[in-house]
């Protein structure tokens, strides 16, 4: 009679063990598809290790939120290739559409180089460029522009070079003082650092004036 009992215990014990081994192995095969596939309400999976033609995909946005009193960024990326073209983040957005959105509307990214705004250095938004010209074209002095790359192409017509490109800012000329007479200003065919001053006698008579110009970008 015991030994038909410990006969029958012995055979559901290892149904059991059957049971569960098959629930385990089923977990680890719907857990693995699940990653693969990066379902919606799925943890925050970087990277699966399959093959290049399995890929994350969600139809949900992934969120990550820090709670805490931590003081550090709640995503930290680092990258350790030093190969040509290794990156830290890569952004890619169908044509026309923003790459980041942020909300602050103060504060400074730090260490981030937004070198360039319509094609300016950020050094160079909201400064002034000018010059003193002589009729002969001579820099008698100014800021921001470059001696060497200015002088008079023709009559009454001078290119005037500066350290920057200018084409997207505003320029005033007027002749010096003392001197009767009138200018106009506009952008460089060729070159675009330079503007070209035109002069001209009050009578309208191109002529050979010294003035002063002032480019603000």
């Amino acid at each position: 009679m015991v030994k038909s009992v410990f006969s029958k215990v012995a055979w559901v014990g290892r149904a059991t063990v059957f049971v569960v081994g098959l629930a385990v192995i089923l977990a680890m095969v719907v857990g693995l598809a699940s990653t693969a596939l990066a379902a919606n309400g799925a943890n925050f999976i970087i990277g699966n290790g399959l093959a290049d033609t399995a890929k994350n995909i969600a139809t949900l946005p992934t969120k990550l939120t820090m709670q805490g009193t931590n003081s550090g960024p709640a995503l930290q990326l680092t990258q350790q290739s030093t190969n040509t073209g290794a990156s830290g983040v890569g952004v890619t957005v169908p044509s026309g559409k923003a790459p980041i959105k942020v909300n602050a509307t103060a504060g400074k990214a730090t260490n981030l180089n937004a070198d360039k705004l319509d094609g300016l250095d950020s050094a160079d938004i909201g400064r002034q460029r000018w010059a003193v010209i002589r009729a002969d074209s001579t820099v008698v002095r100014g800021s921001g522009v470059v001696s060497a790359n200015t002088f008079k192409l023709t009559t009454g017509l001078y290119q005037v070079d500066f350290d920057t490109n200018v084409q997207n800012c505003a320029y005033v000329a007027t002749t010096s003082s003392g001197f009767a007479g009138q200018t106009g200003v506009r952008e460089s065919s060729g070159r675009p650092t330079a503007i070209e001053v035109f002069t001209t006698s009050s009578a309208g008579t191109t002529a050979d004036l010294p003035f002063h110009v002032i480019v603000t970008c």
